[in-house]
């Protein structure tokens, strides 16, 4: 302070001081970094360590990988950063990095290949914590973790650091794959499922929720959610993500980020009511039908590519990542990132995500004589209305005027018109449902936020269809091309439907 004080006439000084005295009352905390690889990256990293290792199948490869020495290392990538991690530990201590996510987890090997791979290199301890993503990986999870607290060496590691386990569960791919109602239902039947597991295992059982924004991505109302989650799944410590604008939207400043932190506090201490399993997963086994059969349409990706402008979102700094996974890939469910694929979506103001396949697995239910079960349901499970109002918030933010234009095309217009029932057939089936006469969200406020919002960008998402319609004409004006890009980014981050 005295240098600033005299060689620098005590510029920030006033600053400076304050800083001291908030380090000085509560001291100063680091955050951790995590690294994140996906599976088949690390699987291509053995595979160059030894050379019959592809050849094997996977009790071979979990046989050698439990008894041979550390192969000497390769010039890649995921070994150069794996040799970093003692540097990074020694300068900030274990928790600066301490653990490793793996994508795309489909099987035990996959959370063996890192284990051992950070014992050869890393010469430090990393928690491995498997990230399932897809509706078939956490359907497998119970099977993968279970074979994971079998392994005589990884329960030693797991012992090591006080028998905790860390878990993440990929809400914004999950939606992607499987669609919203099915995706919320299977993240809830396996928290269960892997909760029972490591209890009989002994192992504390933490989730890290990796959930996007909006609704289409698997977010929605947070406090709402861990409020509904109900008794059998354990709240002592939950990590989630929280990405792009939601940031800045909930803690950009101190009041916003004291009202969602004590939210996110109050939903602790609510009364935890189940979810009424037996209605919701007919709901979901349904639902997830019908959103299979919509991926399968030759019609859905073009739909998505051409009416859309998904093709643009690359060019611009509105993201964390790439559009797609692999860019030298054509566009598919599973290539597009959940960030691009909602954006997207939500540029047509049809968010289908969050909706698609809900209306028709109700409207099956009702045309069976169902409709009280599924009332029932909506009255006692608050699980089931945490999903319904967040169906809502998709849905107010849906606008089918906007592209009507696209049933009049000859490629894309019988599926267009099948987005647009089905975004009507979900509104009528939710009336009914919640006995509402008009559509409403659970959250007056934020409903209200909508409305404004959402006045506020169909004008410039006007602007934007034209634009498109005449960029698909002549892919080479560059007069179109820079209104579109123009418009992109205000669009989506008004809307809040991407990240």
């Amino acid at each position: 302070l005295a240098d600033v004080d005299e060689k620098h006439d005590g510029l920030f000084l006033e600053e400076i001081q304050r800083v001291l005295v908030a380090v000085d009352l509560i001291g100063f905390h680091l955050a951790s970094l995590d690294l994140r690889q996906s599976s088949d990256v690390i699987s291509a990293v053995l595979g160059q360590l030894h050379q019959e290792y592809t050849s094997w199948d996977e009790p071979q490869k979990i046989a050698w990988l439990g008894t041979a020495e550390a192969p000497a290392p390769v010039d890649d990538d995921l070994v150069r950063v794996l040799q970093l991690v003692p540097q990074v530990q020694k300068h900030n201590g274990a928790l600066g990095l301490h653990r490793f996510i793996v994508s795309h987890t489909e099987s035990v090997l996959h959370l063996l290949e890192i284990f051992y791979l950070s014992r050869w290199y890393a010469d430090a301890k990393l928690d491995i914590v498997p990230l399932f993503e897809s509706i078939a990986d956490m359907r497998a999870a119970p099977k993968i973790m279970a074979a994971l607290f079998s392994h005589e060496h990884y329960m030693e590691h797991v012992r090591s650091r006080g028998m905790q386990q860390t878990v993440m569960l990929g809400f914004s791919d999950g939606t992607k794959d499987g669609g919203y109602v099915t995706c919320n239902w299977e993240i809830q039947d396996c928290k269960e499922k892997l909760t029972e597991l490591a209890k009989a295992a002994d192992v504390e059982l933490i989730f890290f929720d990796g959930r996007g924004g909006p609704p289409a991505r698997g977010g929605g109302s947070t406090h709402k959610y861990y409020a509904a989650v109900g008794e059998k799944i354990p709240l002592k410590d939950i990590q989630q993500t929280v990405q792009g604008q939601s940031i800045s939207s909930y803690y950009g400043t101190h009041a916003s980020a004291k009202y969602n932190l004590l939210q996110l506090l109050a939903a602790f201490g609510t009364p935890q009511t189940g979810v009424n399993e037996p209605v919701l997963k007919e709901l979901a086994e349904r639902a997830y039908t019908h959103y299979q059969a919509l991926r399968a349409d030759p019609d859905f990706i073009p739909l998505l590519t051409e009416t859309t402008p998904l093709s643009l979102l690359g060019e611009l700094n509105i993201a964390s990542r790439p559009p797609k996974r692999s860019g030298d890939k054509p566009s598919s469910v599973e290539n597009l990132r959940a960030i691009s694929f909602v954006g997207a979506w939500s540029l047509m103001k049809v968010n289908v995500p969050a909706f698609y396949g809900f209306g028709l697995a109700l409207e099956e239910l009702i045309d069976d004589g169902r409709l009280d079960d599924v009332k029932d349901l909506y009255q006692h499970s608050m699980f089931f209305r945490v999903l319904v109002g967040n169906a809502a918030q998709a849905l107010r933010k849906s606008y089918a005027p906007l592209t009507n234009y696209t049933e009049a095309d000859p490629a894309f217009g019988r599926l267009w018109k099948q987005l647009r029932d089905e975004m009507q057939r979900t509104k009528d089936c939710l009336l009914q449902v919640t006995g509402q006469s008009e559509l409403h969200m659970d959250d007056a406020r934020a409903e209200r936020s909508v409305a404004l919002r959402e006045a506020i960008i169909l004008p410039l998402l006007t602007i934007q269809h034209y634009a498109l319609v005449h960029w698909r004409e002549d892919r080479q004006s560059t007069s179109w091309k820079k209104l579109l890009l123009k418009s992109i980014a205000p669009s989506i981050n008004a809307s809040r439907n991407s990240a």
